[in-house]
């Protein structure tokens, strides 16, 4: 019994102590001469000794299983929970010859146990550890003796004497039976006397369940040579709770994973009381760190736009005043590339917070640029919609200016007119239109129509044929009917002899588009941003997707736009031709 994985002993009927293996003074410091008798009493925490005695008192009268669990002194680590199960002796006659019990050390799972309880703040206790049944296997008569939470665990009548290893096995799984055996060899081989505890499945003939059991065993051999293996002693646990909650749990982690990797989720945890951050991956690719770093929860703070800290402080102290747990709040990240990004943040306040735990932060963040960024798009085209529809008076007017001059008449003057409208009209038609793809000159005549005519072409036009994305289309066309209008207003095209000169190249995946107004009057740059000069320069292509860049030389305004062309690998002529 020395040898046994966990700490066996043997008490006599009246709660005295006869034998100890050895590991309880390995583990409690007392000598077998003073744990011995009623000295193992005091190994005992004192709070728990009075428990202690009872249950061996009250098992000792029925002559029933003992089990009890309390704290026992670790000459290490102070004191340690236990669980304590002892199975009855008895004489032939049915008189109580005393105990064999065992102590299997309780303390994680006592931990585990209170931590739960403790942090989830759910009113629930944690799973109380399955109980142990105590077995012996003697290999000279090759009969099983179980403990009756043995006969229990594998559902066998409580009646029931020595089985043979047959009937056991008989228990056993058939698709398990391999392994015990395998298992089982190996600590009744003397070159090996494996101690390894293993799991297995049974069926218990009771009800038909299948249970999954824990085993811990250890082998006695006698003194022949070679050694011969005489006995194999050992406990059985029920761990089918846990190994069906297991598997829950990795079930659930599974669709959580897949979950947030749908979403682009990534999770996070802030103990504020130290400013420690519990990274991941994902909140490392978010914050353009690589996978296998570690940044702390300041270094994540520095890649904030300025006055974001400031902003998240104020609303996170506004929520705990509100005695809100909660909040849900959007960042702009400002990127050392250069790059910008909005996340949306959740955090909540650890549920273990309330208890005194002090300060932790919960959290999961996503990426929802594409998200601002359409918005952005969208309350930029919505008012340039509006102040197209404000605008139009004006460019009709100045249609009307040049289609009506002293040099035509009024036939000639009125068809031209027409004309100008039907073109407006036609490239509002067109820039709205849910296109895969348009030839880029194409949009770039319908655009420029209504400033032109027969007799008159103040357009220089000069580049390749390009395949335009169809996200680009409104944006760009709105961008030439900008130019174009304030260059009716303003510029080169309010002017007679006034003309433009639009060029485009197209290399990789950019096309670059060049305005230059010739012959017009004299620029002043504007003293203000108009919405026009905003709608150009920052309303129409965000983030990667391109640029419009205006110079508003004395001799004539010039834009350059830079529109992001994606080639597709299948189809490399796709975006340009």
């Amino acid at each position: 019994m020395n040898a046994a994985p966990v700490l066996m002993w043997l008490g006599a009927p009246d709660g005295s102590c006869t034998f100890l293996s050895r590991s309880w003074s390995e583990r409690t410091g007392q000598s077998k001469d003073e744990a011995l008798g009623w000295g193992w009493l005091e190994a005992i925490h004192p709070e728990d000794r009075t428990i202690v005695a009872g249950a061996y008192a009250e098992a000792s009268r029925e002559k029933k299983p003992y089990q009890v669990e309390y704290r026992l002194r670790d000459r290490i680590d102070g004191y340690r929970w236990v669980l304590d199960s002892a199975a009855p002796r008895l004489s032939a006659s049915g008189d109580l010859l005393g105990y064999v019990g065992s102590l299997v050390d309780n303390e994680e799972r006592k931990r585990a146990e209170l931590a739960l309880e403790h942090s989830e703040r759910r009113g629930r206790v944690a799973a109380e550890a399955a109980g142990l049944g105590i077995w012996e296997w003697d290999l000279r008569r090759d009969l099983f003796t179980f403990s009756p939470d043995a006969k229990s665990i594998f559902g066998l009548p409580a009646d029931s004497q020595e089985l043979t290893q047959g009937q056991v096995q008989s228990v056993v799984h058939p698709d398990d039976v391999a392994e015990v055996l395998r298992l089982s060899a190996g600590a009744l081989d003397p070159a090996v006397r494996s101690q390894e505890p293993y799991r297995y499945r049974i069926i218990r003939p009771r009800d038909g369940a299948i249970r999954w059991i824990m085993a811990h065993g250890s082998a006695y051999f006698d003194n022949s040579d070679p050694p011969a293996a005489v006995s194999y002693i050992g406990t059985f646990q029920d761990i089918t709770e846990q190994v069906e909650y297991q598997s829950r749990v990795e079930d659930s982690e599974a669709r959580l994973r897949l979950a947030m990797d749908a979403g682009g989720l990534a999770v996070w945890e802030l103990d504020t009381a130290t400013d420690t951050l519990t990274p991941s991956p994902e909140l490392n690719a978010l914050f353009g760190y690589g996978d296998e770093a570690r940044p702390s929860a300041g270094d994540l703070r520095d890649r904030f736009a300025p006055g974001e800290r400031e902003r998240l402080q104020e609303l996170g102290a506004a929520a705990l005043a509100r005695g809100e747990r909660k909040i849900n709040v959007e960042i702009h990240l400002k990127l050392p590339d250069g790059r910008e990004k909005w996340l949306l943040l959740l955090a909540q306040l650890a549920p273990s917070a309330a208890a005194g735990d002090g300060g932790r932060v919960l959290g999961v963040a996503m990426d929802i640029t594409g998200q601002k960024q359409a918005e952005v798009r969208l309350s930029t085209i919505a008012r340039e919609l509006q102040h197209r529809a404000k605008n139009s008076l004006t460019v009709v007017q100045a249609l009307a200016s040049q289609s009506f001059r002293g040099d035509r008449d009024l036939e000639e003057s009125l068809a031209a007119f027409s004309q100008r409208l039907r073109a407006l009209a036609n490239t509002a038609d067109v820039t709205s239109r849910d296109w895969t793809s348009a030839d880029f000159r194409d949009l770039v005549i319908r655009a420029t129509n209504p400033y032109r005519d027969s007799s008159s072409d103040p357009f220089e036009l000069s580049g390749p044929p390009v395949l335009l994305p169809s996200k680009h289309i409104t944006a760009v066309g709105m961008a030439l009917h900008e130019l174009s209008t304030n260059a009716v207003k303003y510029g080169a095209l309010g002017t007679a002899g006034g003309r433009v000169r639009l060029s485009w190249t197209a290399e990789a995946e950019q096309l670059t588009i060049k305005w230059k107004e010739i012959g017009g009057p004299p620029v002043r740059p504007p003293t203000g941003r108009g919405f026009g000069t905003r709608l150009l320069q920052a309303g129409l292509l965000g983030g990667d997707e391109g640029s419009v860049a205006l110079d508003f030389a004395a001799d004539g305004v010039e834009c350059t736009i830079r529109v992001k062309l994606r080639v597709e690998p299948d189809n490399p002529t796709a975006a340009v031709s």
